[in-house]
């Protein structure tokens, strides 16, 4: 029996390491090294508190890769890789080993029988800064066109400022804080609307926030409050004091703009009519000019209380005031052109009709232009009187603003008609209608002379005048 067992036995061996060999190759063949990338594998931060230590208030900022996750290739098994997932892979850094340019390594552990063939992600970088903290004022905006009429009124915000911790680098880029709400349509008042806080850069960009543990904020939400007010076009009223040097006459005003639109409460807006700048505000005043002028009048001082202006660039008002000089001139009236009115009855007139009588007048040098013997219609009124010599007021037609400078006059003498003996026919014949035209036109024969001149006012005005300059 032993002899059988170690018969040939060199042969026997070689069978079973040939049995080996075979059962080798066909593992290999049915489970064969094969390798994998694997994305997304999460990076655990080891000693984070390590930071700290490089000053009071220090923060980091992962550089690379931003969103901690690492890349790498393994290798093994099929029957191993086959079944591996991120989940069986560990990636770590260890904050104790970062280097003086922030990198650090960072280390995979794998299941036994995989190997790291390349890790796409081979260090973290990292940026350290200081933590600093700003306080800013919330601003309000508005979406949208309130209701036709109505503009939203001072809005106020609670609470008005935040403040903001975060990395010196992002708070630096932090420009504006933000709070908006709708008012399209709106004709009623915002109560309490609440409202998140938008972060904007240097050009108007969001800045996201929310996701950065590294930044704080004292109020994430804000309430607001605003009344909504009615507007209202109303007129601007002026009115001047005082007057120019003497010879020299105020012609009026004009000012843009005219009309203003304010806004402001229902109650106090249907009360307003127009903005009045009163006369004794002394901002228009015409005393010692002698010529015209423009004056920028402020209006906001004369808008009611709780009244304000739509547009701040409407406040000021561009005023002309209009002086101009006055002229004189002289006409001369023969007394034959008066006209006599309320001709006592049974009288006779007579005057000097060969004598011209100056009528001498001031005013403006365009309406003294427009002045005429023909429509001055030179007359006087016998109304009331007897006979005897009258000293009469020569009445003239004057246009607006034209003044006399003289009472202008003439001696009228009114004697009773002396009775005559006559026929009835002759008497009929004295008191007919074309008797009385001889009278008149025997009173007013003389001479026909019409003279003009216009000079400068160069004396002051005679202070006895009837219509002083006014």
């Amino acid at each position: 029996m032993k002899n059988k067992l170690t018969y040939n036995w060199h042969l026997k061996l070689l069978s079973i390491l040939m049995a080996f060999v075979l059962w080798l190759v066909v593992v290999n063949m049915n489970n064969p090294d094969v390798t994998k990338k694997f994305y997304n594998i999460p990076i655990e931060i080891l000693n984070e508190d390590k930071i700290t230590s490089l000053g009071e208030g220090q923060v980091y900022q992962v550089d690379y890769p931003t969103n901690k996750k690492a890349i790498a290739t393994f290798k093994g098994a099929r029957s191993i890789i086959d079944n591996m997932s991120v989940g069986n892979i560990k990636a770590t850094v260890d904050f104790s080993d970062v280097s003086s340019v922030g990198a650090v390594k960072i280390n995979f552990t794998v299941p036994d029988g995989v190997t790291l063939v390349d890790a796409t992600t081979e260090n973290m970088r990292i940026s350290v800064e200081p933590l600093e903290l700003k306080t800013f004022s919330v601003q309000f905006q508005a979406s949208g066109t309130p209701a036709d009429g109505f503009v939203l009124g001072k809005v106020n915000v609670s609470p008005n400022v935040v403040k903001i911790k975060a990395p010196k680098s992002i708070l630096e880029n932090m420009k504006q804080v933000i709070v908006e709400a709708d008012v399209d349509g709106l004709s009623t008042n915002l109560t309490n609307v609440s409202s998140r806080i938008k972060i904007l850069d240097g050009n108007g960009s969001l800045i996201s926030y929310g996701e950065n543990t590294n930044v704080t904020v004292s109020a994430s939400n804000i309430l607001i409050n605003a009344p909504m007010l009615m507007t209202k076009e109303v007129p601007i009223s002026m009115k001047v004091t005082g007057s120019p040097v003497e010879n020299y006459r105020y012609t009026g005003m004009n000012y843009t703009p005219n009309v203003v639109t304010i806004k402001g409460t229902k109650a106090l807006i249907e009360q307003i009519t127009s903005i009045d700048i009163p006369a004794d505000a002394g901002i228009l005043s015409l005393d010692g000019m002698t010529e015209s002028k423009e004056v920028v009048v402020d209006i906001t001082p004369y808008l009611p209380e709780g009244i304000s202006l739509l547009d701040e660039n409407q406040r000021y008002i561009t005023v002309n005031l209009y002086i101009e000089p006055l002229y004189t001139k002289t006409i001369e009236i023969p007394g034959s052109s008066l006209t006599v009115e309320n001709r006592p009855a049974n009288m006779v007139i007579s005057y000097d009709t060969t004598r011209s009588i100056n009528i001498d007048m001031y005013g403006l040098k365009g309406d003294l232009e427009q002045i005429s013997l023909e429509n001055l219609q030179p007359s006087i009124d016998l109304r009331g009187l007897g006979a005897g010599v009258h000293s009469c007021l020569i009445k003239v037609n004057l246009s607006n603003g034209i003044r006399l400078m003289n009472k202008p006059v003439i001696n009228v003498t009114i004697t009773e008609r002396e009775p005559e003996t006559t026929t009835p026919a002759e008497t009929e014949s004295q008191s007919s209608p074309e008797t009385a035209s001889t009278e008149e036109s025997t009173a007013n024969m003389g001479m026909e002379t019409n003279s003009e001149s216009v000079t400068v006012a160069a004396e002051p005005i005679d202070p006895s005048i009837d219509n002083p300059i006014q």
